[in-house]
């Protein structure tokens, strides 16, 4: 988690310097989120929180190359995923621990 909340600053000098609006972009990640929030829950119980964790590693690697591309829509799918992995981070981890252990 803490290296979710780390790669914030990296992520703003990258938006800026492909010349995308830094603010929009943030805000459209976390509108995603928001709005698939109430469906991660019930997707993680049917398919299971350790596939659900290595789902979510999968999504970074593909959001991580997304960002690399200076295209302003791989940017907005960059953001969309990013809105899911952050409900899966927040949710899946946590409760794969405690169910494991």
């Amino acid at each position: 988690m803490l290296a979710d909340g780390l790669q914030g600053t990296h992520l703003y000098a990258l938006y800026e310097e492909y010349e995308a609006n830094v603010a929009n972009l943030f805000t459209f990640g976390f509108v995603v989120g928001a709005v698939t929030s109430p469906f991660i829950g019930p997707l993680v119980d049917n398919y299971g929180r350790r596939r659900s964790a290595v789902i979510y590693c999968i999504l970074e690697i593909i959001i991580n190359t997304l960002e690399q591309n200076g295209h302003l829509g791989c940017l907005i799918a960059s953001r969309m995923l990013s809105g899911l992995t952050m409900n899966l981070l927040f949710s899946v981890f946590e409760s794969w621990l405690v169910t494991e252990h």
